[in-house]
């Protein structure tokens, strides 16, 4: 494994996985599939993939540093209550 974290992997194969349907739908527009109207369609499925691979990971990205500032600020909390 790449990384030494369990989740760290986890998160890389899944962005992965967005990577590979995302060449899927580029092979799809040469010429391999002929109808416009299916192209078109095949562009819109590309454009949600897209969007939510930046939604996983725009999501993951608060929540880490929503997680972070909480510890933070937990701990001067608990450093204040001590003094």
């Amino acid at each position: 494994m790449p990384f030494e974290s369990k989740l760290k992997n986890i998160i890389e194969i899944i962005n992965e996985c967005f990577v590979l349907f995302q060449i899927y739908h580029l092979i799809c527009f040469t010429d391999l599939v002929q109808d416009p109207e299916m192209r078109n369609w095949i562009g819109f499925s590309a454009i949600f993939f897209q969007c939510l691979n930046l939604a996983f990971n725009f999501g993951l990205s608060a929540f880490f540093s929503i997680k972070t500032v909480y510890k933070y600020l937990f701990g001067k909390y608990r450093q204040f209550k001590e003094e």
